[in-house]
């Protein structure tokens, strides 16, 4: 979907509560709550448990990710937790496969994983309005160099490493031994 015909920003995930220190299911709704106070028509989002009482941007559940994420530039992209050298989950890899550009929280070395072009590291703004801005003023030139970013990096064999094809093959070749 071209750049000029996408939403700006999304979040899909599942309404939760933590006690843990470094969690960060409160971010999630500390974002949704800035957002939907001061981008009320560029943001939108999805997930189980929610409430549209209370949450007015939130649209539903959704039965397929991509299907959802492709029709945003942008999409929250919060692990469960921050902090943890290596936690990646699906969340970044859902938004690449959609061609979305996540704005990612969660491990401390996420660089060494994902090349520091394929994703905006939330830590570097110090408000949501910072954020905000910086999404707003995004030209459709930077974000086209992030996209072909993210389509170079799902052709390497770094990002090969993340597969279900690479787990499968190490599972086997050690099941081999």
């Amino acid at each position: 979907i071209p750049f000029k015909q996408k939403k700006m920003l999304t979040n899909i995930s599942g309404y939760k509560l933590s006690k843990r220190r470094n969690e960060l299911y409160s971010k999630r709704i500390e974002a949704i709550r800035y957002f939907e106070k001061n981008a009320k028509n560029d943001f939108e989002f999805y997930g189980m448990g929610w409430s549209k009482e209370e949450y007015p941007s939130y649209i539903g559940k959704v039965n397929n990710k991509i299907d959802v994420l492709k029709n945003y530039k942008f999409s929250l992209c919060y692990e469960n937790e921050e902090g943890m050298n290596g936690l990646i989950s699906e969340k970044i890899f859902d938004c690449f496969y959609a061609r979305t550009i996540p704005i990612f929280w969660g491990a401390e070395n996420i660089d060494k994983y994902v090349p520091k072009e394929c994703y905006i590291d939330k830590r570097e703004f110090d408000t949501y309005e910072e954020l905000h801005k910086y999404l707003k003023n995004t030209t459709e030139e930077e974000y086209n160099s992030r996209i072909d970013s993210i389509e170079e990096y799902l052709k390497s064999q770094e990002f090969f490493k993340h597969s279900s094809e690479y787990f499968a093959e190490t599972v086997y070749e050690n099941l081999k031994e």
